[in-house]
């Protein structure tokens, strides 16, 4: 299945224009096509799905690992120490997102 850029710009832009800081990252794995079911057992908890540890984070094993800084905080050493965090290695996250929802730093890993 081919990647549709145009939709996936479309939706972001929605999202962000109509901001709600708990739901974004449910948006934005929408956008990226993630399985309606896990993004709902994320939302609902996880389980064994989210393997963050600390809670308003999202981690999926080999996919991603999210977190929303809090208001105030110097996004760049959460980036900073999210990304020496040995769990990333360990669950082999791919892509890291950090957010202050004015800023958005990503790296793919």
């Amino acid at each position: 299945m081919a990647v549709n850029q145009a939709k996936i710009f479309e939706q972001l832009e929605q999202l962000t224009h109509e901001l709600n800081r708990d739901e974004f990252i449910y948006g934005f794995m929408t956008a990226f096509d993630f399985p309606k079911a896990t993004i709902t057992q994320v939302r609902q908890g996880g389980g064994s799905r989210n393997v963050a540890k600390e809670a308003g984070h999202v981690s999926l094993k080999n996919k991603l690992y999210y977190q929303s800084a809090l208001e105030g905080e110097d996004l760049d050493s959460v980036f900073e120490l999210r990304l020496a965090d040995p769990t990333i290695a360990k669950n082999k996250i791919r892509f890291l997102i950090v957010t202050d929802f004015v800023r958005f730093l990503a790296w793919d890993t």
